[in-house]
């Protein structure tokens, strides 16, 4: 392959998980409202979606990733100011999409505090 088809093959699939990370952004919040609103068939149409989306998307990075950091070519070629702003802002939807749940929610620290604060409160 040439170096111009490799280059805007990088570009196109950093577009594209994007725009499949803002789809998957969209169908999370989808999700979420009809899962308070008790509609089964759209919460599992989006639960559906969210799913896939998350998927194509952690496979386009990849291989978007795979081409720049390839390490039989110079991978500095492939980063323009586009992509780079790009890859920032697929990073910072990978930070905001995240189930901190698991991270925040099961931690000991967090589980002792909370413990402790329950016992302060019942002997007061």
């Amino acid at each position: 392959m040439s170096k111009y088809v490799i280059h805007y093959t990088v570009h196109i699939l950093a577009l594209i998980a994007l725009l499949i990370k803002v789809i998957f952004v969209l169908s999370t919040i989808l999700f979420y409202y009809f899962d308070k609103t008790n509609n089964i068939d759209f919460y599992v149409y989006f639960l559906y979606w969210k799913n896939r989306t998350e998927f194509i998307y952690q496979i386009c990075v990849a291989i978007v990733l795979i081409f720049i950091f390839n390490p039989f070519d110079n991978f500095k070629n492939y980063i323009t100011k586009e992509l780079s702003i790009t890859l920032f802002l697929s990073g910072l939807f990978v930070i905001i999409g995240a189930d901190w749940s698991e991270f925040i929610y099961q931690h000991k620290i967090k589980n002792k505090i909370i413990e402790k604060k329950k016992n302060i409160q019942n002997n007061v």
